[in-house]
């Protein structure tokens, strides 16, 4: 049995809907890198194969959102913190997405 573990954002598209695999997909943003450590943490205990992407600001998630909405490979969950640098927020990206997101965005707040 092959087994396929993707720790990054280039993932081939056509190849895992070829082998109809499905990876847990979450996006996390949030401006304190320093906690990427701990979501990694909590995020392994659900699927220790859990593919995670990161942004830190609000256009990175927004151009994370948008590619993978274009490549067909939408996130399962997005985590993102409610306070980042710059103008907008982690509201401002609920706002934006969460009727594309339904029941799938978490808003926190350190």
């Amino acid at each position: 049995m092959e087994t396929h573990t993707f720790k990054d954002d280039r993932i081939n598209a056509q190849s895992l809907r070829d082998k109809k695999i499905h990876l847990l997909r979450i996006l996390i943003v949030d401006d304190d890198i320093t906690s990427e450590i701990l979501w990694n943490i909590i995020i392994s205990k659900i699927d220790e194969n859990a593919n995670i992407s990161w942004a830190t600001s609000f256009n990175e998630a927004e151009n994370k959102i948008k590619t993978a909405i274009e490549s067909n490979l939408n996130f399962d969950l997005i985590i993102t913190d409610i306070f980042l640098s710059g103008s907008n927020t982690g509201v401002d990206l609920w706002h934006k997405y969460h009727k594309q997101y339904t029941e799938k965005m978490i808003l926190v707040s350190a």
